[in-house]
């Protein structure tokens, strides 16, 4: 892995089972991950379930303490290029709007290889990840904010 090649300090931390992990992402033991115990899952797998289960943890969070109103959902890329969309946000935070126009400038990241494209083997690595799951890690998709946006259809079996 590219990552492991650069000196980064601090990246991993030792867990009290004594095993180290990386320190912004999920170990990999979490309970979703055993539906696949027995299914090698690829790099962009393992990046589709953690994400899964952090909008899990989010979604809980919000339900438990009843946060829903004070989130604002922006779909990314399209909403955060978008003038009217970012001049909502501002308003829903209660900010003031110092300049009457909205510009979206500077510059796009043009680091090498960080344009992510799907192709049909990630989007089937997709649909498997979801048909293994249990459908108590895809309930969050058919409620608001998620059940608005047109790639909800993808986590539904």
């Amino acid at each position: 892995m590219q990552v492991n090649k650069v000196h980064f300090p601090f990246r991993t931390y030792r867990a009290p089972d004594g095993g180290h992990y990386f320190r912004w992402a999920l170990t990999g033991k979490e309970p979703i991950y055993d539906s696949f115990a027995d299914t090698p899952l690829t790099l962009f797998q393992k990046y589709v379930v953690q994400w899964i289960e952090i909008e899990n943890r989010a979604m809980r969070f919000l339900d438990d303490y009843q946060k829903h109103q004070d989130c604002f959902t922006m779909h990314s890329p399209h909403d955060l290029r978008s003038p009217e969309r970012v001049a909502e946000l501002i308003q829903f935070f209660g900010l003031e709007q110092t300049n009457p126009e909205i510009v979206i400038k500077g510059n796009q990241n043009r680091t090498p290889g960080a344009r992510t494209v799907i192709g049909e083997t990630e989007q089937q690595q997709f649909r498997d990840v979801v048909e293994a799951l249990p459908a108590q890690y895809l309930e969050i998709f058919t409620r608001a904010p998620y059940a608005e946006f047109d790639w909800v259809d993808l986590l539904r079996k």
